[in-house]
C-alpha cells in the first residue's frame, strides 16, 4: 500500500512522466490544454507563419527607427533655436 506521508522523489518523478506523455498524446492529436501553444500545421503554414512574424517585427523596428530620427531631429532644431 502507498504511504502518502512517505512519497519519494521516484513516485514523484514517475508521476510527473505519465502526466507529461499524457499531455504529450493530447497535443499530437490537437486537444488538450496545450492545444494552442503549440498547434498542428504543416511546415508549409509554420513558415508562412513565421514569415508574417518576422515582417511585422521588421516593420515596428523601421518605424522605431523613423520615430527615433524625427525626434533626435527635432531636438537638434530645439537646440539650435535656443543657440
Amino acid at each position: 500500500m502507498l504511504d502518502l506521508n512517505n512519497i519519494g522523489i521516484g513516485w514523484i518523478i514517475g508521476i510527473s512522466g505519465l502526466i507529461l506523455i499524457g499531455l504529450s498524446t493530447l497535443v499530437a492529436k490537437g486537444d488538450g490544454p496545450l492545444a494552442k501553444a503549440y498547434p498542428l500545421e504543416s511546415d508549409v503554414e509554420m513558415a508562412s507563419r513565421v514569415k508574417e512574424d518576422v515582417e511585422e517585427v521588421e516593420k515596428d523596428s523601421s518605424m522605431s527607427n523613423a520615430w527615433a530620427k524625427l525626434e533626435a531631429t527635432v531636438l537638434e532644431q530645439d537646440i539650435l533655436e535656443q543657440e
